[in-house]
């Protein structure tokens, strides 16, 4: 068991707000986050999946009277530091922190775009996309309809 689950075990279930820094072996931080119970000791996996230090003294807790005092304290913490998604510093975290998802960067390489309809091989003005009822795929040809299909082979 590493320092980092035994402390998640301990923390388990305490209500106390708090905000946490997780340190880089040279002392400078890496994230800033708000939590309660054992959050400042587990990994965390959505967004840019920042992994928790397996030692202990690379995690700083700082304890918070109220829910609101921590959110406060972690958005000046994020604000100080920077981030490194904005070019403004040295932390991975996504957002400003505080309640919600204020501040989120979304990166053209994670945004995907919407796929473009394929056009109706006979008409070019056809509007029916490859998602339509009728679709007919002949060869690398699509046909929004059995009819456009025949009209299309009439023509040749």
């Amino acid at each position: 068991m590493t320092d980092s689950e035994w402390m998640a075990q301990r923390w388990q279930g305490k209500t106390e707000p708090y905000t946490y820094l997780w340190l880089h072996e040279d002392g400078t931080p890496y994230y800033v986050g708000k939590g309660k119970g054992s959050r400042a000791f587990v990994h965390h996996e959505h967004g840019n999946c920042v992994r928790c230090p397996e030692n202990l003294d690379r995690i700083v807790i700082q304890m918070h009277s109220s829910e609101t005092d921590a959110f406060i304290a972690e958005k000046s913490l994020i604000a100080n530091y920077g981030r490194i998604d904005l070019g403004t510093g040295c932390l991975q975290n996504m957002t400003e922190g505080g309640f919600g998802f204020r501040g989120l960067v979304l990166v053209p390489s994670i945004v995907r775009k919407p796929k473009q309809p394929r056009r109706c091989a006979l008409y070019r003005d056809c509007l029916r996309s490859d998602n339509d009822r009728g679709r007919v795929v002949e060869g690398s040809r699509l046909y929004c309809s059995a009819m456009c299909r025949r009209k299309a082979a009439n023509r040749h």
